[in-house]
């Protein structure tokens, strides 16, 4: 499973902008994959002498995937959802605006009767 989790965190994780510094990204990628590596060693451990149940490792691996695919893609989805709340505000703000204009047209008769 490591090999499926390493290059979905290696991705974003290896991303540096110009002169951004290289090496200091580098440290909590390699924190993350020590933590991932030790993590599924000790439950593979805990799982065999029956200490811990099977759905520990799963959900651990579940973790680091949900991690992995929000690293990759959350700015993503973050983006799109931003996008979308100023494309209906400016969708309301125009409807707002046309009503209002109607208004004052149908509102005012210019002293006819």
């Amino acid at each position: 499973m490591l090999m499926i989790i390493a290059p979905m965190l290696a991705v974003p994780l290896a991303q540096v902008r110009p002169r951004q510094g290289r090496w200091l990204r580098l440290f909590p990628s390699i924190l993350l994959f020590v933590s991932c590596v030790l993590g599924i060693i000790s439950l593979k451990n805990a799982v065999s002498k029956d200490s811990i149940s099977v759905w520990a490792y799963a959900w651990l691996i579940l973790g680091f995937m949900a991690l992995a695919l929000y690293m990759n893609w959350g700015s993503r989805v973050q983006h799109r959802l931003r996008f979308r709340k100023q494309e209906n505000r400016l969708a309301a703000a125009a409807t707002n605006s046309v009503s209002d204009i109607d208004n004052q047209n149908n509102s005012s008769q210019g002293g006819q009767s």
